[in-house]
């Protein structure tokens, strides 16, 4: 996909907010510089959500990975107190 080639190579703090250009602006600014049709939140942010592979997200995000880890052994803690 054309957007997928546009972005940068390599995000070294994909945690870090860019507030001069937020994620959902730099989406907006590739799209419509690389794509016939303007961007749709809902609809394009759905498809590439989709398209997603959360254990990069997983490695490269360290509150995510803090927020998931917390999350499984929260469900682990509860599924072994269920039995």
């Amino acid at each position: 996909m054309k957007i997928k080639k546009a972005f940068p190579p390599k995000i070294h703090n994909p945690e870090t907010v860019n507030f001069n250009e937020p994620p959902a602006k730099l989406l907006e600014r590739l799209y419509s510089s690389h794509m016939p049709r303007s961007y749709k939140k809902v609809v394009n942010g759905k498809e590439f959500f989709s398209k997603l592979d959360p254990n990069i997200a997983y490695q490269k995000c360290p509150k995510l990975k803090e927020l998931l880890d917390k999350m499984l052994n929260l469900a682990k803690k509860s599924q072994s107190t269920a039995t």
